[in-house]
This record gives structure tokens, sequence and C-alpha cells, in this order.
């Protein structure tokens, strides 16, 4: 009996769903039906320094194929691109090692920027500028990008009011 029990437990453990052997990643499920047949899977996948590097969309669009948005990071560890979705061939739930940047994207769209770009100030405070959209017209030397600005208040722009709380007791309860 303990064999078999060992060689359940042996074949169990040869067919487990765990983390590859060269890449980290979160495997997650939804399912959109009781028996679980109707689904969405997604796969995340993890650099060394536990930031997402590339999600897949495992056979999300119609014709089965996996919808991978590979995640860029600058010399600063930011996030200053968000590279648009790319369909490829399913590779059963493992990492498209082809598309690692915008160049697929940019390919596929037809386009010198397909991703959305954000340029961020020269401070430790890493605040957005401005923020280009994909597409060559919306480009962040296009001029038609969103622009934030930051200021401050002058000590003549605040009101300041001053108030006065007075607290008094009326009577006190005492019981006998």
């Amino acid at each position: 009996m303990k064999k078999i029990q060992l060689i359940g437990l042996l074949f169990t453990a040869m067919t487990a769903y765990a983390q590859s052997t060269t890449e980290n990643y979160i495997h997650s499920k939804t399912c959109l039906s009781g028996d679980c047949s109707k689904k969405t899977e997604t796969i995340t996948y993890f650099d060394g320094l536990g930031r997402p590097k590339q999600i897949i969309s495992v056979k999300a669009t119609t014709t089965g194929k996996d919808l991978v948005t590979p995640i860029t990071y600058d010399g600063f560890g930011r996030q200053v691109k968000d590279i648009l979705p790319v369909p490829a061939n399913s590779l059963n739930s493992a990492i498209h090692t082809g598309i690692v940047n915008e160049t697929a994207a940019n390919s596929y769209y037809g386009t010198a920027n397909a991703y959305t770009e954000k340029e961020i100030e020269n401070s430790p405070l890493d605040r957005v500028l401005q923020v280009a959209q994909p597409g060559d017209p919306w480009k962040m030397s296009g001029g038609h990008t969103q622009k934030f600005k930051y200021e401050t208040n002058l000590g003549s722009e605040v009101k300041k009011f001053i108030t006065n709380t007075v607290t008094t007791t009326v009577g006190t309860d005492k019981k006998t």
C-alpha cells in the first residue's frame, strides 16, 4: 500500500504546475462559467527584482493567439513606456522571448511609437511632466502631448482662518 501511495505522490509531484526553472511568474485563471469551461488566463512574468516584465493573456484573441504585453524600465527602474499588446502564437503559457521591448509592437502596428511614453522630471520625486500617446501624430516630439504643471502657493494666496473655541461646563451630575 505504501508503494502505491509513494508512486501516486511521485506522479503528482512530476505533473504539478509550478514555477519554471528559469522564470518567475503568476498564473491566474478567472472562470466565466460555473464549470470553468469558459475562462480567462493571465500570466505575469517577473524579472530578478520582482518587477513585471511580460504579461500574457492566454488565447485572448478571436483567432486563439496570445496577447503579449512587454514591460520595460529606464535606467532608474521607472516604467516610462506602456507598450501596446501584440498578438503572438500561443506557446502553452511559456514566456515569449522574442517580445521584450517596443520593437514587435512597432512592427505590428506599423508606427514608430506603439506605446504611451511619459516624460519624468529630473528629481527624486519622479513627477510626470508630459504624456505622449501611441501613434505618430501623438508622439513626444509631435506637440500633442498631455502636459502636467506643478506649482506651489505663495503666502499671500492662502487664506488663514483663526478661530477661538471656548468650552464651559454647565453643571455636574451627582448621584447620592
